[in-house]
């Protein structure tokens, strides 16, 4: 962790803060190695830095948060939060931009550093959380492996007359047993038409021969997340949605090769946008992938517009998902995702659930 907010003050040196406030949880724990439900704040300086906490999870903080001055607010939190302050001297103050308005505005108030500039920083943490160290790789790798086993048990759990919401329960049930902390977000699991829609809510839709079925879900292992996306056929496909599905597979394919350092996000992007619009006459409605690690969406981001989330090379040891879609209103739609490692070479896959077109048709059958 000392490393981390090593890079956190060679930042602040070069935009020269002589304080940086941190409220996202997310970065908190990547700094601090807190990892407690109730919030934290920290302040850091070139010398210093504090964790601030209420008496709950403050036993929790002292033992997580190696070499932080973690600071009890439990008495009075007002006054030890203004206490707090006045130990960072300097008057340029950088805070995330994720800051909620009413908390940013609390923390000037308890300042009483009239002097101070507040400055707000775009990505400031994220672009550090963005390469990922063999410990985080570790535990995505981890998380990807528990995923790939949820999809095998879904394709096991197939019957005529399942819901879309109790194969969602079942399946967050099912990784859960297995370890994972919690589903990574709103698992979408669609039948049929259902699947036109890119995220759609599970409801008591019931599955029937002959549906296509798509299924995007993660979980949190120890913090880090997986995410993917299969679509299936049960029973025999759609000539239309089987057509699709070659497609977007090509695309994903294509979309892997070619990935290599140097590239950025909004680049990738552009090159299988283009893909699809000129070979398949498609228009992709999303990013074809986005960042993972503490948070589902993180650095990198991919999508249309060029601005400082997208505009950033790939290097190795970051993660990121690849997801090409298309979706036909009225019929259906069908997106494939993995999570992928970026590596000194080219790329790892972490996530290896089966996704060639004749793996993806399910046989229905009655339920054991």
């Amino acid at each position: 962790m000392n490393d981390r907010v090593k890079l956190l003050r060679q930042q602040m040196a070069r935009r020269k803060l002589a304080v940086f406030l941190v409220t996202k949880s997310e970065s908190v724990r990547w700094l601090s190695g807190y990892t407690g439900q109730d919030s934290a704040t920290l302040l850091v300086t070139p010398r210093r830095k504090f964790l601030m906490i209420m008496q709950a999870s403050y036993r929790q903080a002292c033992r997580e948060a190696k070499g932080w001055q973690v600071v009890n607010l439990n008495a009075n939190p007002r006054k030890i939060i203004s206490q707090t302050f006045k130990k960072c001297p300097g008057q340029r103050l950088g805070f995330e931009e994720t800051i909620p308005f009413n908390d940013l505005a609390l923390y000037k108030r308890l300042d009483g550093n009239n002097r101070r500039h507040y400055i707000a920083t775009e990505h400031f943490v994220k672009m550090l959380r963005m390469i990922k160290t063999p410990a985080e790789i570790k535990l995505i790798r981890q998380a990807c492996q528990m995923t790939d086993e949820g999809f095998r048990f879904a394709c096991r759990i197939l019957r005529p007359g399942l819901t879309e919401a109790e194969l969602s329960w079942r399946l967050e049930r099912f990784l859960r047993d297995r370890g994972a902390d919690q589903r990574a977000f709103r698992f979408v699991v669609s039948f049929g038409v259902n699947t036109c829609s890119s995220h759609h809510e599970a409801t008591s839709r019931r599955l029937k021969p002959g549906d296509i079925i798509l299924l995007d879900f993660g979980i949190k292992y120890r913090g880090y997340v997986s995410d993917i996306t299969r679509t299936m056929f049960f029973g025999k496909p759609n000539k239309k949605l089987a057509e699709i599905y070659h497609h977007v597979y090509r695309v994903q394919q294509a979309a892997l090769a070619s990935i290599r350092r140097g590239i950025t996000a909004w680049e990738l992007h552009h090159l299988v946008e283009n893909m699809m619009r000129t070979d398949y006459r498609w228009v992709i409605p999303h990013a074809i992938g986005h960042g993972i690690g503490l948070e589902v969406h993180e650095l990198p981001h991919f999508g249309w517009k060029k601005g400082l989330g997208t505009n950033i090379p790939l290097e190795p040891n970051m993660t990121f998902t690849i997801e090409p879609g298309i979706y036909l209103p009225k019929l259906g739609g069908v997106r494939i995702e993995d999570d992928v490692l970026m590596t000194t070479h080219g790329y790892e896959l972490l996530t290896r659930a089966p996704k060639k077109f004749e793996e993806m048709i399910i046989s229905p059958r009655i339920s054991r």
